[in-house]
């Protein structure tokens, strides 16, 4: 293993003419070119080139980037940061702040990602951006706007949307990228649909932080390190889209309540089809989990309030006790006890489907076969879906409205 030296420049207020670029199998090479001297050499950490953090006012211009493990100038909570006339190449930019309204203390401008520009757009409103020009795209604080037929690939993260509102992504393609596909952070009403997140390598397809009401639809996320992960966020909707082959997980939740999960595939995953940890009232219905290579579905002891029916298991744990985990005490619902129909395990044999883990959970109602509308949802799930608005109430409140 290599050893690194962090390159931190939070003192250094001007970084200006500098060559960063990845020495095969060895660490970062940074040059230094002032114009009066013969260019000098060191080693910096192979995870970032250029990396500030809780710096101001500083400079970070003409300086040409390539091939780091992660990112290649990573601005991290330094406000009144002037980015400028830098060259990305197989790498990215990538800005974390305190708050929304630091982003509007950056100034980004001319710069380059695999040739073209990178898109750093704050404040835009009711605007279409259907151009393939950009290498990579970062919308911050955007309401009504369009994004559409992008391909972005080789950087970092394809595109960010930061604190936007009603935004819609529609079209694109954000496969083959060193982080993530695509990530929503902090949106209200945002919706990603008819995308490609696939071959991401160190983060997720999808990602959404932090969001209210998004939605996810007609997508694909796959050969990811996870498919899709959603973190802190309410009233979620994922409709018809395939999550496959990601190493991990190929959907992991955690941290937040209320949301739709309906005629989804979710298969071949390298560990767990999707994983709950502290995640409260959540419909999964009418998706297929096949071949995932542990559980199918594993719910944590603060998972509540979830209500699992309709969906097809198959062929996932192979060789365990059953095909899905439950941890709570028997907090969730694996059936539809008010038509007497739960999901189909291909593995069931006749009475109860005993899901594992200590809540003692039972699917009551095992279908005999694959519930109508699982097999066929990248057809016919949009003309019978229903959104269903989820309530923040408990099961037994949930089972007197059914009455």
């Amino acid at each position: 293993m290599l050893d690194a030296i962090p390159c931190r420049f939070a003192a250094i207020p001007i970084l200006t003419n500098i060559c960063f670029f990845r020495i095969p199998f060895s660490k970062n090479l940074v040059g230094f070119f002032p114009p009066w001297q013969d260019w000098i050499s060191f080693y910096s950490s192979v995870v970032y080139s250029i990396f500030i953090q809780s710096a101001l006012d500083a400079e970070i211009t003409n300086n040409t980037v390539y091939s780091n493990y992660l990112v290649g100038i990573f601005n991290d909570k330094s406000t009144g940061t002037l980015i400028a006339d830098n060259t990305v190449t197989n790498d990215g930019f990538y800005f974390l702040m305190s708050s929304l309204g630091d982003y509007a203390t950056l100034t980004v401008s001319d710069n380059t990602v695999n040739g073209k520009p990178l898109g750093f757009v704050y404040g835009l409103i009711g605007t279409v951006l259907s151009s393939n020009d950009f290498g990579q795209l970062v919308l911050v604080n955007c309401d009504d706007t369009i994004v559409k037929d992008l391909i972005i690939r080789d950087t970092d993260y394809a595109l960010a949307l930061i604190g936007c509102d009603s935004v819609i992504v529609d079209n694109c393609d954000f496969s083959y990228n060193f982080l993530g596909g695509v990530g929503f952070d902090t949106t209200m009403n945002c919706t990603l649909t008819n995308t490609l997140c696939n071959h991401n390598h160190i983060k997720p397809g999808i990602t959404l932080s932090g969001t209210t009401n998004s939605v996810i639809k007609n997508c694909t996320s796959s050969n990811n390190y996870f498919g899709l992960y959603i973190v802190s966020s309410v009233n979620f909707t994922v409709l018809n889209s395939t999550f496959n082959q990601n190493t991990i997980t190929n959907a992991y939740l955690v941290n937040g309540p209320a949301g739709n999960i309906r005629f989804n595939a979710f298969t071949n995953a390298g560990a767990l089809g999707m994983q709950f940890v502290n995640i409260d009232y959540v419909n999964i219905s009418h998706n297929l989990f096949e071949s995932n290579t542990q559980y199918a579905i594993h719910l944590d002891s603060a998972s509540m309030g979830n209500w699992i029916h309709h969906n097809a298991f198959i062929s996932n744990n192979l060789g365990g006790t059953s095909q899905a985990y439950d941890n709570t005490m028997d907090l969730n619902m694996w059936d539809d006890p008010w038509n007497m129909e739960g999901n189909y395990w291909d593995d069931w044999v006749s009475g109860n489907y005993t899901i594992d883990g200590l809540g003692n959970a039972n699917d009551s109602y095992p279908y005999g076969s694959i519930p109508p509308g699982v097999s066929e949802f990248s057809q016919y799930a949009i003309y019978f879906v229903l959104l269903i608005p989820v309530v923040f109430v408990s099961i037994s409140i949930i089972r007197k409205r059914k009455k």
